[in-house]
Order: structure tokens, then C-alpha cells, then sequence
């Protein structure tokens, strides 16, 4: 790394790194390690974590900067081809929630019980009426903070090769941890709950410090993606084959049913994208992803009670709404992803396929949620699932323009790529994006606003005929 950024030999890579960028990268650092929750939602009205505490920071630093005269606003376009889709996105999303409110979408037929909330900022921000809103300005958050924002507070090598050099030493320690805490299982030692705040284990599963073991299999595949990416950069080539191994071991010891979901998601996602353009090598790689998925499904299935169990229960959910009889306890978790699907069934074979098409906007999922659930939570409820959720409340248009908004930045960017290393960036961001749309997370984000400083940084150096 030092070799590198001395065979650059600019001026602008000899500067400290500003405290705002040390921040800010420690601040997407931390977003994804979810084990660091400090406070609880009912309370702060948010899970409080953290990487949400350091992006306080950072915007109390910007204003400070802008306060002091030494920070600059940059004008964005967002027509741009990194951000063009997500803008389509959002409108679309907006157009939902107008045809939602005029359709009842936001009509909640039980009211949230006294416990959803224990303070005045809480009950606001989790209420039925202000949270749809609040839903709409996380997008628009997620999008400047997480995309947008790496492009510029990582703009120079050198915060570059600090945020690559801490985000491996932080993926290491969640896999020996993850690795650690599996073994020493084995001698009846716990050491590692899920989080900070409420100190519950979850038994024989691989975690580490990413939160729950569905968190951790997202966390795993996008770790992979961005040290990979990490690779490219300082050495022009990706990892050596005994990380992927050891990635597949650490995502099998989840036993998460959520991240084989993901897989799946992800396998149709590359079917679609090759369809039509398929050529003997890409048949190649198709029938490999295939193979490797389903081998990891069944192999998952197979060593895992409590996924068998999940199959067998499952297989009899049609009946059981169909009859309207009470939920079994071991999926009535898993129904915050079921009744939205259930609702919108029931309008398409009463003939109403507007919510399928536009989606009935953000926050609607909540409401489904609790007037289907019929007491089992009376409180904000969203899905689990992202594309659960997108599919509900932003229709099959608006969910396209999601997975167009992450897809087509990244094949931008990976155009002049050696083709065995666009492959595998673009088979990896399909993983992370199936990943994604299966367990509701900001990795995806992370990753494309990282890519996007990346690369912008190289296409610089690459401009002034500077090669490494």
C-alpha cells in the first residue's frame, strides 16, 4: 500500500486526511458491524448504533466546516449515469404513495399499543401517520449518505488506503470472532451475542460482530466484494481462491434461511440480466452459479433442523391464510414477509393489479402488516425482506428502477475491466444486490458508493498518466 501511493507521487497524497473524512469512513465502517446498538428503536425511535452516532459527527463537523467558511456545497447531477436510475426510482416511489393514500394503503385498522414507543421523539417517529414520511426521507438519506457522499469525502489515495486498510483489519476480526465464538460453542463458552444492547445469543450460528446471522451472511458476501475491490485497485487482480472458501464455510455456519433466499434472488437477477445475450462462456458460467447455489442450498437444508423445519412449515402456509387459522409460532416472525405477498394475491385475483404495478408507496407495508396480523405486533412492522418490501410498496416498476440504479453504475464502471474481472464484479454485486433484496441492509449502498470513489479516483490518476 505505501508503495503505491508513493509511485502516485502527487502533491494531493502527501495532505493529512481531514478529521471529517476519518470520520465519515469510521462511520460506514461501524453501519454494518450491527453488533455495536447502543439504544433501542422504542426509545430513540431509530436503532440507535455506533455508526449512526458517527454520522452525527460528521454532519455536526460539515456544518462546522460551512460555519467556519472551509467546507463547499457540490452541485450533484443527479442525471448523472451513477445516479439516473435511483432518481427514476424515487419519482416512482412518490407517484406510489399518491395512489396509495387516495387507494387506503395508510388506512390502519388497529391502533399501536402503549409499548411500541417510551418517549416523545419516538412515538412521533414511529407512528402510524409521521412514518410513512420518515420512510421517504431515509431513502433520500440513504442515497446522498451512502452513495453519493463517498465520491467526495474519499476523494484522494490516501483516504483510500485508509478506509481499505481499517475495513480489512475490521472484516478479519469479525470472521476470527464469528470462528471463535463457533468453537468455543462446542465446550458449552458463549462470548458473543448478537448486539450490545440486549446481550441475546443465538445459538450454534456464525455471526461475528455483524448483528444476527442473517445480518452476517449479507455482511460476509459484501466484505468479500469490497476486499476484492480493495485487490483491484493496489494490485490490478482479485483475491486468492482460499477467501472465497473460507466465505462459503462462514455463510453455511449462518444457517440462515433468509441469505439462501438471497442466492436464489440473486440467480434470477443474472438470469435476467444475460438473457438474450447469452454466449458459450456465459452458458459456462451460468450452469457453475447454478450448481454452486443449489449445492449450497441443499447442503444448508440438509445440515439444518431448524431450515427443515422452516420447509415443512411452509409448505402448508397457503391453507393455513386461506382458512384464516392462527399462525405457527415458528414462522409467525417470518409473516412480516408473507401477509404483504398475501394482500396483494388477494387484489390481483379480485381483478386490482394497480398496487402490483405501481407498488401503494412506502410505509404501506407496516399497515398491511398489523391489519393482517391482528394483534401479533401493533406496532411499525416492516418487512424483512427488501424486496418483499420494494415489490409492495413501489410495484414491479418501481423495483426494476432499483435494481437498474445499482446494476447499471457498476457495469458503467467495470466497462474497461479486464473481462474475467468484470465478471466477477459483476457476479458479486448481484450477489450482494440478491442478498439485499432477501435481508433489508445498507451494505448494498456502502458498496456502490465506495465503487463509485474507486473508481473515481483511478479514472483521475488514469487521466494524468499515472499508472501503478
Amino acid at each position: 500500500m505505501k508503495e503505491i501511493l508513493l509511485e502516485l507521487n502527487s502533491d494531493e497524497i502527501s495532505k493529512k486526511i481531514p478529521l471529517h473524512t476519518k470520520v465519515y469512513i469510521w462511520s460506514i465502517l461501524f453501519e454494518s458491524l450491527l453488533f455495536f446498538i447502543i439504544g433501542s428503536q422504542t426509545t430513540t425511535g431509530v436503532s440507535m448504533t455506533v455508526g449512526k452516532i458517527l454520522q452525527f459527527v460528521v454532519f455536526f463537523l460539515f456544518l462546522l466546516r460551512i460555519l467556519l467558511n472551509k467546507g463547499t456545497f457540490r452541485i450533484v447531477n443527479f442525471w448523472h449515469p451513477y445516479y439516473r436510475y435511483f432518481t427514476y426510482f424515487f419519482i416512482l416511489s412518490v407517484l406510489a404513495a399518491i395512489i396509495g393514500v387516495f387507494n387506503g394503503a395508510y388506512t390502519l385498522e388497529t391502533k399501536y399499543s402503549t409499548e411500541y414507543a417510551d418517549s416523545i421523539f419516538a412515538s412521533i417517529i414511529r407512528s402510524s401517520s409521521f412514518r410513512p414520511f420518515v420512510e421517504y426521507l431515509i431513502v433520500i438519506y440513504y442515497f446522498i449518505y451512502f452513495i453519493i457522499l463517498p465520491r467526495f469525502m474519499i476523494e484522494t489515495p490516501r483516504a483510500l488506503a485508509y478506509f481499505f486498510n481499517f475495513f480489512k483489519k475490521a472484516y478479519i476480526l469479525c470472521l476470527g470472532l464469528g470462528f471463535l465464538d463457533i468453537v468455543l460453542q462446542l465446550g458449552n463458552i458463549y462470548i458473543l451475542p448478537r448486539d450490545m444492547w440486549e446481550g441475546r445469543m443465538v445459538g450454534f450460528r456464525f455471526h461475528g460482530l455483524a448483528g444476527e446471522p442473517r445480518d452476517a451472511f449479507v455482511y460476509i458476501f459484501y466484505g468479500f466484494a469490497v476486499l476484492n475491490l480493495r485487490e483491484y485497485w493496489l494490485q490490478g487482480k482479485l483475491l486468492s481462491s482460499k477467501w472465497f472458501w473460507v466465505l462459503i464455510v462462514a455463510a453455511l455456519l449462518t444457517q440462515s434461511g433468509s441469505g439462501l433466499v438471497g442466492i436464489v434472488f440473486g440467480v434470477v437477477i443474472y438470469l435476467l440480466n444475460v438473457l438474450g445475450r447469452f454466449t458459450f462462456r456465459k452458458l459456462l458460467i451460468l450452469l457453475g452459479v447454478l450448481i454452486l447455489s443449489l449445492g449450497v442450498i441443499a447442503l444448508s437444508i440438509y445440515s439444518s433442523q431448524r431450515l427443515q423445519d422452516y420447509v415443512d412449515t411452509f409448505s402448508t402456509l397457503y391453507d393455513i391464510l386461506e382458512s384464516e387459522q392462527p399462525i405457527p409460532l415458528l414462522i409467525a416472525p417470518q409473516m412480516v414477509n408473507v401477509f404483504p405477498i398475501w394482500d396483494l394475491y388477494q387484489k390481483i385475483i379480485h381483478g386490482n393489479i394497480i398496487p402490483i404495478l405501481i407498488g401503494s408507496g412506502y410505509g404501506s407495508a407496516s399497515v398491511v402488516n398489523n391489519n393482517l396480523g391482528k394483534g401479533l405486533w401493533n406496532e411499525l412492522t416492516n418487512p424483512h425482506s427488501q424486496l418483499i418490501r420494494l415489490f409492495f410498496e413501489c410495484g414491479i416498476f418501481g423495483t426494476y428502477y432499483f435494481i437498474k440504479s445499482i446494476l447499471h453504475p457498476i457495469k458503467y464502471m467495470i466497462e474497461d475491466m479486464p473481462n474475467s474481472t468484470k465478471q466477477f464484479f459483476l457476479l458479486i454485486t448481484i450477489a450482494i444486490l440478491g442478498l439485499n433484496l432477501s435481508h433489508r441492509s445498507t451494505s448494498i449502498y456502502i458498496y456502490l458508493g465506495v465503487f463509485i470513489a474507486t473508481y473515481s479516483i483511478m479514472q483521475k490518476f488514469k487521466s494524468q498518466g499515472i499508472k501503478k
